[in-house]
């Protein structure tokens, strides 16, 4: 088994290295010291599968992952478990890393530059270990970042963000862009395009439930942060998973998405808006034939 130096880990986390990043990192060895039969473990199951245990991994040891309250056995046998999955269901997925990705599909003739893409970006790896993402042309418009795992016997994906344009891009510049797809979707936003590209991924890859975390558990609300951060949020992701059909299962703070498509019956939309609603049909089940993962 590949030995895992903590105090080195710990160094290659906490960069560059100033006074506070000094106790950050003496505070993560103790800390780790103290889950180190729990880290082993996570280390071994890793190794089984060929797969290199980076240091982010072991930082989940330290840090919230994807819900605020899981405990350092629950962050780590969650990501063993995806990996685990992916080993199983579709391999070349294992080797995407932060300076790599994987196009699923074109969308091009939708609009112009518009692609899916799988990658894991250093932002995100305490919110998922692979992130789906529109990009039109170079720009990343939307993301979900999810892993995957098991609960109650079945895998699932752990949804951790839906994030929109970074703002480096002006507000209004985002607005417009976002009504513009929205335009070219016939209506259907790109977070819920996104969704819907979501559901087939997962499903290829034998995810049987989607859970997105609550809004009150997400990671950034975690003590580790500090209290400010709990204030800087402007999206409330359980008004977004509710839009999405999402049933708030509360005992483990997530939102059970429903893995079906979101076809709506255009009988029952008012005869205005049937056309509108028939080409958004057609762009959701277009997604099955579209979509490649390999």
């Amino acid at each position: 088994m590949t030995k895992i130096n903590l105090l080195e880990t710990a160094i290659k986390i906490y960069q560059p290295i100033s006074l506070k990043n000094s106790i950050n990192i003496i505070r993560f060895v103790l800390l780790a010291r103290k889950y180190k039969l729990e880290i082993n473990r996570f280390v071994l199951r890793l190794n089984n599968l060929a797969i290199p245990v980076t240091s982010e991994m072991i930082g989940a040891s330290a840090w919230p992952y994807i819900h605020n309250g899981w405990d350092v056995k629950k962050k780590l046998n969650t990501i063993a478990s995806h990996y685990e999955i992916l080993a199983k269901e579709n391999p070349m997925l294992t080797r995407i890393s932060t300076s790599s990705s994987f196009q699923v599909c074109n969308l091009d003739h939708l609009s112009n530059g518009l692609v899916i893409r799988i990658d894991y970006p250093k932002w995100f790896i305490r919110e998922g270990e692979l992130s789906i993402n529109i990009f039109k042309n170079d720009l990343r418009v939307v993301t979900i970042a999810f892993t995957l795992g098991e609960y109650q016997g079945k895998t699932v994906a752990y949804i951790g963000v839906v994030q929109g344009i970074h703002s480096g891009i002006p507000g209004n510049e985002s607005l417009e862009i976002f009504r513009s797809l929205t335009k070219e979707f016939h209506g259907l936003r790109p977070k819920s395009l996104l969704v819907e590209v979501l559901k087939v991924v997962t499903k290829r890859l034998g995810v049987q439930k989607l859970l997105g975390v609550k809004d009150q558990n997400r990671h950034h609300r975690h003590k580790y942060f500090g209290f400010d951060e709990n204030t800087k949020f402007l999206k409330n992701y359980n008004i977004f998973w509710e839009e999405h059909g999402g049933i708030l299962i509360d005992d483990i703070g997530m939102f059970q998405i429903p893995m079906a498509p979101a076809i709506r019956d255009v009988s029952k939309i008012a005869s205005k808006k049937r056309s509108q609603y028939h080409k958004r049909n057609t762009i959701i089940e277009s997604l099955e034939g579209l979509i490649k993962l390999s």
